[in-house]
């Protein structure tokens, strides 16, 4: 019957445009903070999977490069970012509310060449694994995961650190 082909090719394109819109992955950051950890603001990239409200999501805008969701991600992750949020948060959630505080560096902020010495950064110390494998393809790589090393690890997330720290016009 005609009318179940046609039934069956619109159901078809609709699964395609419906899994063209949805994430590969998702990006969040762990709503519980405390004064004994590393970092205030933990921040990543997960694979696509249920998560709770104990990790708020952040959906990147699609109209952005992964790049720059990449370089959003390390901003987020920098320790001078990560000053002010200590500074802001005064119990153990770390909700909604606080994350539109924060002083987040525009997308019009970064260069080219900017771009060019964070992804590669935020990119390794993020995909480490294969369930996030879209992630490392919409930042233009396509290789095996990188190891885990926690001397490279601690290098580059140094090197990251002081940079956004002269993006925010540290000295």
């Amino acid at each position: 019957d005609s009318g179940l082909v046609e039934r069956s090719e619109v159901l078809a394109l609709a699964e395609r445009w419906l899994e063209a819109s949805c994430p590969k992955w998702l990006m969040g950051w762990r709503d519980i903070c405390r004064a004994t950890d590393e970092r205030t603001l933990i921040a990543s990239v997960l694979p696509l999977a249920g998560v709770g409200n104990k990790i708020p999501l952040i959906l990147a805008d699609p109209r952005r490069s992964g790049s720059m969701t990449a370089a959003f991600l390390g901003n987020l992750s920098a320790l001078v970012f990560d000053f002010v949020v200590r500074q802001k948060v005064g119990g153990v959630t770390l909700n909604y509310f606080y994350m539109k505080q924060f002083p987040v560096l525009p997308p019009e902020s970064y260069t080219e060449s900017d771009l060019a010495f964070i992804v590669p950064r935020v990119l390794e110390l993020t995909y480490t694994a294969h369930d996030l494998r879209s992630w490392a393809e919409d930042l233009g790589y396509t290789g095996t995961p990188f190891p885990w090393n926690p001397e490279r690890r601690a290098q580059l997330r140094a090197e990251l650190d002081a940079y956004f720290s002269r993006l925010y016009g540290i000295t």
